[in-house]
């Protein structure tokens, strides 16, 4: 960061992918994402699939109207 501005080359996003257990049917081997966009500020956005049951979400859900 400089000078309330996201520096070019001066910090890495994040970016991290795990599995875990799924927070509607309690399976596991639900896949699990946290990453960061710089659009002018870092944002930080999360999403959650399970291949057992089909749930989503995450605060860009795409399968939301």
């Amino acid at each position: 960061m400089y000078g309330g501005c996201v520096e070019p080359e001066g910090y890495a996003l994040e970016d991290v992918a795990y599995e875990d257990v799924c927070p509607a049917c309690g399976q596991p081997g639900a896949r699990y994402r946290r990453w960061e966009t710089a659009d002018g500020a870092i944002n930080q956005h999360w999403e959650v699939s399970c291949r057992a049951c089909g749930h989503e979400d995450g605060d860009m859900f795409r399968g939301q109207p």
